[in-house]
């Protein structure tokens, strides 16, 4: 069982650093991952932890705020310490795990609890006792300092929150209106219903042995008799509160769903009420409010602020924008462009390690697309705004408003060249010669315009909303004359699109649709039901794509199947940028950016050649629990079986049975439901058999 052990952590511990080695975050810090705890000594010293293993520490109050890498990529749900050194993270979204340090941060190791639900939160009394809780039922308790856990079941229910009075004293939070109380150190809980069943508690708070408050769906509750009765001091228009936090009996705070920040200052009978970001209603997660008026908040997208004056005022410790970033221009490794809402532009000249603002318009409206055509010369579309675009001649130093008289909503803009571009409004199209000093009109349609693109200098596409589906308007003498295709992408807004060639094209919203013919016809190819905003052509046949919640997917066959990459954020990618092979940019919502420089080695993505025999590649992880991922090659089209049986020859899944082009393939098979031991994968295409064995260990 030890030996099981340290080769599932073993694995785990590869996987992670894989994951992480892949993408790194770019300045500004922090990132937009969602953030959902903290932890501080004092009102200068903290760490805060959030999705995807998300965690920065302070020592300055939040001045100076440094990533700490954890070795895993687990959601930080919750963080103690006992002391400068020793401290403890409640983990979970698919692995549930406890994270531990000895070093003050610097080293974490991982003890699995076993619990197929994500463990919520922990608190520790003293060295020895500890307890955690899971997000259902499940509430575990140790007694040495972590190194053995005890489950015990609770009610029923979710648990969110535990909170030790005394050693023996503990309080936990539960959906189902529920209030668990242990008077045996968390041995046996008893239930006491607080609130209505449709109403989760999210923390609890106690002052003393009598005193205590707790908080949930739209309710702040307050007990001064040690449990027995509680009652509800909630304001009006509340809504969710995720977190509370009091400094003494009267003066404390609390944060909700829509972004609201309460205060109280008469021990919860009333509650002030304001938004510490006017205008930004995300959601905040974490309060920690301390005697001196200092009081952190932290929240989705990365959202993490400051107040010293009693939240009279707020600081903003995100290192830069949490919104979205729309499009992207990088001119090569160094030098690159990012256009975001409000209309700002960001540039970075290292390669993205560091950002600054050069650009935010009096309008506040979105930058919606950006193009650079040399190292000085840029174009970007400011969109609700009529009649304008923005232009710099100096990479971005100064930027002149542009009126090219088209009297009309601009939704595009793209450069061939220097001095060739072509202008797309609602209808019309417009084509300058000289760098946009003039347009000169080209046609106007009865339907609606929307992206632009150019292959080359001689053919472009225009995608256009026609009917409920998408068509593509085709030229192939540079913009002169344009002509409207035949053939449409039904009941599909594209929101992507990308021609490797004048043939081969590929775009996408909420379906998959390729072409090989220049656009004359198109396929539905292998990804639906996801969102696609936007995509890199690495060939003709290698696709990275990226959407909502974070998906991000490559293929290698042409748009047939997809993989998973591997990826550090759930928030929505909306713009990419590669100037080769291996190193691109990613961005999105929350301000995210995102670089790699082995998307295409660490990422398994360079089959940049078609495979010139069969091969069936040994599965990874290897052993594993409870998925793996399984990669063939077919030098020549045809049928594909691809088949796991168990150590008696019994077939135990299928997971290939069709009909394959020539490529290279990666499928993931779940084991979930098979018991441990040694099993057996069979290619069958084409006459070539080839068999594999893995090894699964629960």
């Amino acid at each position: 069982m030890k030996t099981t052990t340290f080769i599932l952590a073993l694995l785990l511990t590869l996987s992670s650093n894989l994951f992480a080695q892949n993408w790194v975050w770019q300045n500004p810090l922090p990132g937009a991952n969602e953030l959902f705890t903290s932890y501080f000594f004092d009102q200068n010293t903290g760490y805060i932890g959030g999705e995807m293993g998300t965690l920065y520490k302070t020592t300055n109050g939040g001045i100076n705020i440094s990533v700490i890498s954890t070795g895993y990529n687990y959601n930080i749900n919750s963080i103690t310490f006992l002391n400068a050194s020793t401290g403890y993270m409640a983990c979970g979204y698919n692995e549930k795990v406890i994270l531990k340090t000895t070093n003050g941060g610097n080293n974490w190791s991982a003890v699995n609890l076993g619990t197929p639900f994500a463990l919520k939160d922990i608190k520790f009394i003293n060295p020895a006792n500890g307890i955690a809780v899971s997000s259902y039922q499940m509430i575990y308790y140790t007694t040495n300092g972590g190194l053995n856990w005890t489950g015990v079941g609770g009610a029923s229910q979710s648990n969110y929150a535990v909170e030790y009075v005394t050693p023996s004293l503990v309080y936990a939070g539960s959906s189902g209106g529920l209030i668990q109380k242990s008077t045996n150190g968390g041995l046996n809980w008893v239930s006491q219903s607080v609130a209505s069943s449709s109403t989760a508690i999210y923390d609890i708070q106690f002052l003393d042995s009598l005193t205590g408050y707790a908080c949930g769906t739209n309710t702040i509750l307050k007990t001064t008799n040690g449990g027995l009765n509680w009652i509800n001091t909630s304001p009006s228009g509340s809504n969710t509160i995720y977190s509370i936090s009091f400094t003494n009996p009267v003066n404390g705070g609390a944060v909700c769903e829509s972004g609201k920040f309460l205060m109280t200052t008469n021990g919860g009978t009333n509650w002030s009420q304001q938004y510490p970001s006017p205008g930004n209603y995300n959601r905040l997660n974490a309060i920690k409010y301390f005697s001196s008026g200092t009081i952190y908040l932290s929240g989705i997208f990365g959202n993490n602020m400051k107040s010293t004056d009693g939240g009279a005022t707020w600081i903003n410790l995100v290192h830069g924008p949490n919104t979205y970033i729309f499009s992207s221009s990088f001119l090569n490794a160094s030098t690159g462009f990012a256009s975001m809402t409000s209309g700002t532009i960001l540039k970075t000249t290292n390669g993205g390690t560091n950002w600054t603002e050069i650009y935010t318009p009096a309008t506040g409206n979105n930058i919606s697309a950006l193009q650079f055509t040399d190292a000085n010369t840029g174009y970007a579309i400011a969109s609700g705004s009529n009649d304008m675009y923005i232009k710099t001649t100096n990479a971005g130093v100064n930027w002149t408003v542009v009126n090219p008289g088209v009297n009309s909503w601009i939704t595009d803009l793209n450069f061939i060249n220097a001095g060739t571009g072509v202008l797309i409004t609602n209808y019309k199209t417009y084509r300058t010669t000289n760098g946009g000093a003039n347009w000169s009109y080209i046609d106007s349609v009865n339907y609606s315009l929307m992206k632009l693109e150019f292959t080359n200098s001689l053919t472009g596409y225009i995608s256009a909303y026609v009917n409920s589906s998408t068509r593509f308007r085709k030229t192939t003498n540079g913009g002169l004359n344009w002509s409207l295709l035949s053939d449409s992408i039904p009941n599909t807004y594209v929101m992507s699109y990308k021609f490797f060639n004048a043939n081969t094209g590929y775009a996408a919203g909420s379906f998959l649709y390729g072409t090989t013919n220049g656009g004359l016809n198109w396929t539905q190819l292998g990804i639906t039901g996801t969102t696609v905003q936007t995509m890199h052509l690495f060939d003709a046949n290698t696709i990275l794509i990226g959407g909502v919640f974070g998906v991000l997917k490559k293929s290698t066959d042409g748009g047939f199947t997809f993989t998973n990459v591997p990826f550090v954020n759930t928030n929505a990618i909306t713009t990419m940028s590669f100037i080769d092979t291996n190193t691109g940019w990613i961005m999105g919502q929350g301000g995210m950016i995102l670089k790699t420089n082995n998307i295409l080695t660490n990422g398994k993505m360079n089959n940049l050649t078609m495979p010139v025999d069969y091969e069936l590649f040994q599965n990874y992880p290897n052993p594993f629990n409870p998925t793996t991922k399984i990669s063939f090659s077919l030098p020549a089209s045809g049928r594909v079986s691809l088949k796991v049986y168990d150590i008696l020859g019994r077939l135990s899944a299928e997971l290939v049975n069709d009909y394959r082009t020539s490529g290279t393939y990666t499928v993931e098979f779940n084991a979930g439901n098979l018991s441990s031991g040694i099993y057996f994968y069979k290619l069958e295409a084409n006459g070539r058999n080839i068999v594999r064995k893995m090894v699964v260990l629960k």
